[in-house]
């Protein structure tokens, strides 16, 4: 394992130590995975979701690619051979959807597998071989080959909607939208988009794509794959860009016949926005002066998931969850756009969201000085700073990988910048 800053670094060591206590060997898969914890965990019994395994293993790709290579691993065996990622793994190795047809998976496996490749510069990786879902008795595939099926499923199955934005199916990160909204999915299945999606698929894709052409001499077919790439990129980069106009922010989704995000922030695209390269830095000082305006008012950790909660559920408080609550792993992806045009305003951003940082302004709490939630309550509730407080969340043991893995990756991601402006290691 790589060093970890000492001194100040006492925190960053705690993240990473729980990553790793927190990953489990899989005797079916014969490879490792870090669960997320919490209420998936230790109450439902599920490795839940697949985005969230791909989420944790981001730092280990600094400090600890052995692991960060053996969570893509296990990933790329929950793979089908069609490209299809399954949500949630449960009992020996059975993986399922449960549910859900979300359309975001292929999306969060590009980007660990675009930072893997882009920081430990192992593109010999993608012609390894391993067995896709179910793994027993399949045939062997490489690493190039799945990645290619992924793509196809994104491109091709998840398809792009009416806008030319990536469908929305029936939810992406936000798998509250399934049943937070009560609508007929057989109607809105086909016709959601998501601005979440497309913003991710820009922005993942223009760090993948190079990392891929690094790899063509390991495996050829992978040139043809990054035309693909390109091209797809191209078609949904003009579309959103043309859904923006003259905005100072994108839209959240279109879904059930309206617009969502007109004029009420959702954070959800913001952070992935951000980091879109052709997207002007006026265009983006300008977007988050208005963040900051309408969904870091008021908050002491981070940015809270809307500006106005605008959704009515008994399960849902105005100020939680998917419902306007703090969320680390959509925080996250803000503080990596802002580092690109003000590297000490990301700095500060990070500082907000740890743990230190919480049990600073919440001491009364003493749920949160080691772990977290997936998400804690934002200040438009009373019992902000806690974990959710629903009846299903309370009595459930606060210990997550989100925060540890989304604290820890910023801190790699920006302290990488650090050391390239100073033109050293």
């Amino acid at each position: 394992m790589r060093s970890l800053p000492r001194g100040k670094g006492r925190e960053l060591r705690w993240h990473a130590y729980n990553l790793e206590a927190l990953a489990t060997y899989s005797e079916y898969y014969g490879e490792t995975k870090i669960p997320q914890g919490t209420i998936y965990d230790y109450h439902w019994g599920q490795h839940a979701s697949a985005r969230d395994n791909f989420q944790h293993a981001l730092p280990l790709v600094y400090y600890n690619p052995r692991l960060a290579k053996s969570v893509l691993r296990y990933m790329l065996k929950r793979i089908t051979p069609f490209g299809e990622i399954r949500l949630i793994e449960m009992g020996n190795g059975y993986a399922d959807n449960d549910r859900y047809f979300t359309s975001d998976q292929q999306l969060y496996f590009f980007l660990l597998l675009s930072e893997y490749l882009r920081v430990t510069k192992d593109h010999a990786f993608m012609n390894e071989g391993v067995q896709p879902y179910p793994g027993k008795k399949q045939a062997e595939m490489t690493v190039a080959e799945l990645t290619e099926k992924c793509f196809i499923f994104l491109r091709d199955t998840i398809g792009t909607g009416a806008h030319g934005l990536v469908r929305l199916l029936n939810s992406d990160w936000n798998d509250a939208v399934y049943y937070i909204e009560k609508v007929p999915y057989n109607n809105v299945f086909l016709t959601g988009e998501s601005h979440m999606n497309t913003a991710m698929a820009i922005s993942i894709f223009q760090t993948l794509i190079p990392q891929l052409k690094e790899a063509v001499k390991y495996c050829e077919q992978l040139d043809r794959l990054c035309q693909s790439m390109t091209l797809y990129r191209e078609h949904i980069l003009r579309a959103y860009l043309a859904d923006m106009g003259e905005r100072s922010f994108p839209r959240r989704m279109y879904f059930n016949g309206r617009s969502y995000g007109e004029d009420n922030m959702f954070l959800e695209p913001q952070g992935f926005t951000l980091q879109i390269h052709e997207l002007s830095l006026k265009k983006k000082r300008l977007l988050y002066e208005e963040m900051k305006r309408r969904v870091y008012s008021g908050e002491k950790l981070g940015a809270r998931q809307q500006e106005t909660p605008e959704f009515e559920d008994g399960h849902f408080e105005k100020g939680s969850r998917e419902n306007g609550g703090f969320w680390w792993a959509l925080n996250g992806p803000v503080i990596l756009g802002v580092s690109q045009f003000d590297r000490a305003e990301a700095w500060r951003l990070l500082k907000n969201m740890t743990l230190q940082h919480l049990s600073e302004e919440f001491p009364q709490y003493w749920s949160s000085y080691w772990s977290g939630a997936d998400n804690q309550e934002s200040s438009l509730i009373p019992q902000e700073g806690l974990p959710d407080q629903t009846a299903d969340y309370a009595c459930i043991p606060v210990y997550c990988a989100h925060p540890h893995a989304w604290i820890l990756y910023c801190y790699y991601y920006l302290r990488e910048q650090q050391k390239e402006e100073k033109g050293g290691s």
